[in-house]
């Protein structure tokens, strides 16, 4: 799947940039081999241009030598933790989230977890970004230039290739773009403190969260209830998985 994922991100960045799209300058997103059936998928706005670990001239889309192997490799070491190139900021309270110390051993033995991206440009600035694909938002309805809906469509192939057991959307423009875009069954939030996602006939906890790090973060009060609740949609998901086999 990444191959032919990350081919196709290529070919929508050749084919913009062609037309002088904005957003197009630097090489985009590039995915290493992502995790399926991970018990959560936790999922953002785009990723940053970290000027510190990234160099312009080398991650500049005019560079015909720029080494994809490299910058794959390079991208799953940014989620590990102990890594020069981690994003310890961005990624410590993940890490933090999915450590099995955190989640009662008697349901769950590890968590896996995975990250990607709505979009694929590198670009810091959220405003710039929203301006790049002429994001606008009204009544609960997500607009955006075909630049956006062709990242955003290619994302939501690789979520339904994913198959993740919950969904942890980090991002508030993240979570706008979602919750207008996918069918959202939001009748048993007040049971169970989860609203349901609908992806190819699967229902799917989802959660809808601002940013975990930054200056409009959650604070730690609201990530610790986040955790409980999460927890508590791995057991569901579990004790799911359980009925279905007995049934079968």
């Amino acid at each position: 799947m990444d191959e032919e994922i990350n081919n196709k991100i290529l070919n929508l960045w050749e084919k913009y940039a062609k037309k002088g799209q904005k957003g197009t300058e630097h090489y985009p997103l590039f995915y290493p081999k992502l995790r399926k059936n991970c018990e959560l998928l936790f999922v953002g706005v785009n990723p940053s241009f970290n000027e510190k670990i990234m160099s312009k001239k080398d991650h500049s889309f005019e560079n015909k030598n720029f080494d994809f192997e490299k910058e794959i490799d390079d991208e799953g070491n940014r989620k590990l933790p102990n890594n020069k190139k981690s994003y310890k900021i961005y990624f410590k309270p993940i890490w933090e989230m999915t450590n099995k110390k955190n989640i009662r051993e008697e349901y769950i033995e590890h968590t896996s977890w995975e990250h990607i991206d709505l979009f694929f440009c590198r670009i810091t600035s959220q405003k710039e970004f929203k301006e790049i694909i002429d994001y606008k938002q009204q009544n609960k309805k997500v607009f955006m230039n075909e630049f956006g809906e062709s990242q955003l469509n290619l994302s939501l192939e690789i979520i339904n290739n994913i198959k993740p057991k919950i969904i942890v959307v980090a991002n508030a423009l993240a979570s706008e773009v979602l919750q207008s875009r996918i069918d959202i069954d939001k009748s048993g939030f007040k049971q169970k403190g989860y609203d349901i996602a609908i992806l190819n006939e699967n229902k799917i906890p989802i959660f809808f969260s601002s940013m975990f790090s930054g200056q409009r973060a959650l604070d730690r009060g609201s990530i610790r209830r986040l955790k409980w609740q999460i927890e508590n949609a791995i057991k569901d998901t579990l004790k799911k998985d359980v009925d279905d086999v007995v049934a079968r």
